[in-house]
């Protein structure tokens, strides 16, 4: 009816992010008045991408491959460890970073060559290895 206030909200899904109304307002949550006529406005969203940090410390130990800077939310995703000299250098696995709180050593999420992921936030992937040309380490990849 005529005057009757009504609030509305913009509730962007995972993965994206809202930007604006079409009339050019960016409160997401706003009152609209309803006047004579009728009124037709529509959220605008953008795609969130997320970054997955992979740098090579040491190329001397191996490269990966898969590695790009962004990607979109539930976009699955995979690394692997490449051309690693298994006679001079092993490959432990791959870590989030975290560190085992009992034993201080880095927790392995997977230690295959390859890991496969879903993304669904900004992360820094680590590469675990040791070798004869660098002392026991963590190093990132």
């Amino acid at each position: 009816a005529y005057g009757t206030p009504i609030d509305v909200m913009a509730m962007p899904n995972d993965g994206f992010s809202f930007t604006r109304w079409s009339d050019g307002q960016t409160a997401a949550t706003r009152t609209i008045t309803m006047g004579e006529n009728d009124i037709d406005i529509k959220a605008d969203f953008d795609t969130i991408y997320y970054n997955v940090n992979v740098v090579v410390n040491n190329d001397t130990m191996g490269e990966i491959l898969g590695a790009q800077n962004a990607y979109v939310w539930h976009d699955v995703v995979t690394f692997t460890a490449h051309n690693f000299d298994t006679n001079r250098f092993k490959f432990i696995g791959w870590s989030d970073g975290t560190t085992d709180t009992m034993s201080g050593t880095q927790n392995i999420i997977d230690s295959n060559l390859s890991y496969t992921f879903v993304i669904e936030e900004d992360m820094v992937l680590w590469a675990i290895t040791e070798g004869e040309l660098v002392r026991k380490g963590l190093y990132i990849l």
